[in-house]
């Protein structure tokens, strides 16, 4: 990008969501020449084992689990996802080895959400809070941005990486709650409406939450651009 004649290196931001939105401030903070903003949509921050108990603990209460079915299941997964995250074998192989859990896997003998078990070990290795602290060190300043109804990635995620930020340079994040939206952005009556994807639509303030910070981060880019400099 900062080789392209058409790209203003003032103006360079780095954007991911869902898994993207922990590997974005990874790779802006891996980036020696700077980057001038970072925006985590729908991301997560804390560990992938963590994230995954809390994703099955909120799925099986949106299913329809009692609380004691559903704190019985979180037992058996916070040993399946250990196995599995950290032991490095795939679901397959943790069932062979603990066949009491097979009841509880929903997902393919070698994959997950159509990626390989492998793909999964990997995420469990990044450090996003490291990553989030490093932005702060650096003054990169981050939009994280979630959805009210988003019950794939916790609000605790999107806060925990402001916290981050904030703690080494406060006002540096900012989080924007998106009212009655999901994990891809969309919008529904209710989060039990979101998890069964009834009637979802498009109402476009994710684009304009986004689209407002990047203009006004580009204006202030402008105001510390040496003198004589020109924006493209």
């Amino acid at each position: 990008l900062r080789s392209m004649p058409g790209v203003d290196p003032r103006r360079i931001f780095v954007m991911g969501g869902s898994i993207g939105g922990g590997l974005a401030p990874i790779l802006a903070a891996a980036e020696p020449h700077g980057i001038t903003g970072v925006i985590a949509v729908s991301g997560f921050t804390r560990t992938w084992y963590e994230h995954m108990l809390e994703i099955e603990r909120r799925r099986l209460t949106l299913s329809g689990g009692s609380p004691a079915q559903v704190n019985s299941a979180m037992r058996g997964f916070a040993q399946f996802y250990a196995d599995y995250l950290m032991g490095g074998r795939t679901p397959e192989q943790v069932l062979a080895a603990r066949p009491a859990l097979r009841p509880l896997w929903y997902d393919e003998p070698t994959r997950q959400y159509g990626r390989p078990a492998a793909y999964y070990q990997a995420v469990q290795r990044l450090d996003v809070e490291a990553a989030w602290g490093a932005l702060a060190e650096r003054s990169i300043p981050a939009l994280v941005v979630w959805g009210e109804y988003d019950w794939i990635m916790g609000r605790a995620e999107a806060e925990r990486a402001v916290e981050i930020v904030n703690a080494r340079k406060p006002g540096l994040a900012q989080l924007v709650v998106l009212a009655k939206t999901d994990h891809s952005l969309m919008t529904y009556a209710s989060i039990a409406a979101a998890f069964a994807d009834e009637g979802p639509r498009n109402d476009g303030a994710a684009g304009r939450a986004i689209t407002a910070w990047l203009r006004e981060r580009s204006a202030r880019a402008d105001r510390t651009a040496a003198p004589g400099s020109r924006g493209r």
